[in-house]
């Protein structure tokens, strides 16, 4: 698939049914599970039950970032109170192209509710470590595993 990155705008947009059989396959990539806090390949039946009851929860917020008419990653924020626990993927064809971070802030500015924002990541997940480094989230290390935290007040 050809396209400019630049001639096309980002947007993010709630999660749909529509989307979840392309959530499924995203996760399911080899490049998107190696980075993965869980590693397994997810199975259908479990994933459409999960993805029915997180689209219900109000606590599970989840954006689609879409590059025109192509939808090219998500956004999920589990929120407890004020907090945020991010979860981020690319759709492994748009890896590389320095998407993530305008996701991540899109979906951030479309969740006024949420104050205080944390995503644990792998210690070999360079892409994801430079995400958070480079928009501005403090970092932590417990048991091999990167904590960042970024609270409103203090984006970049």
């Amino acid at each position: 698939m050809m396209m400019s990155q630049m001639a096309e705008v980002l947007t993010v947009r709630a999660a749909t049914p529509g989307d979840c059989a392309r959530l499924l396959a995203w996760r399911n990539a080899p490049a998107v599970r190696a980075a993965s806090l869980n590693t397994n390949e997810i199975n259908e039946t479990e994933h459409k039950v999960w993805y029915v009851e997180a689209l219900k929860d109000p606590n599970i917020i989840v954006f689609i970032a879409e590059m025109g008419n192509h939808a090219v990653g998500m956004i999920r924020f589990n929120r407890n109170a004020d907090h945020g626990r991010i979860s981020i993927l690319l759709d492994p064809r748009f890896h590389g192209r320095g998407l993530a971070k305008p996701m991540l802030k899109k979906a951030i500015a479309a969740t006024d509710d949420i104050a205080n924002f944390t995503a644990e990541v792998r210690a070999d997940n360079m892409p994801s470590l430079a995400l958070f480094h480079s928009c501005g989230f403090s970092e932590s290390h417990v048991d091999g595993l990167h904590t960042f935290k970024l609270s409103r007040k203090d984006m970049k």
